[in-house]
């Protein structure tokens, strides 16, 4: 009797130890998947945050082209104005210029 007993012990013994084998299998697998789930989850994060990241730039820099060609053109404006008064400034001076010389003349 005694050693039927001693086999049932061994015999839980040792189921208790296969569940605490299988539960630290288990356990091991559900970290592994949680390692698994969150790095691909960092990954499609960081290729998210990178895609926003390169759409801001390229709106940054389509802002800045456009800003720059404001720029240029208002230039443009400005010298063909400074060249406008430039001519009817040379106009007059070459004109006062010639009357002088014909009064100078007589």
């Amino acid at each position: 009797m005694s050693e039927s007993i001693m086999k049932g012990i061994l015999e839980a013994e040792k189921k208790i130890d296969e569940s605490i084998e299988s539960a630290k299998r288990k356990a091991e697998q559900i970290v592994k998947d949680a390692e698994s789930d969150s790095s691909a989850l960092i990954s499609s994060k960081k290729a998210q945050f990178d895609e926003k990241n390169k759409e801001k730039i390229a709106a940054l820099k389509k802002k800045l082209e456009e800003e720059r060609k404001k720029k240029i053109d208002e230039a443009k404006k400005t010298v063909d104005g400074i060249k406008k008064k430039a001519e009817k400034t040379n106009s007059k001076a070459v004109d006062y210029i010639y009357n002088e010389f014909l009064k100078l003349a007589k």
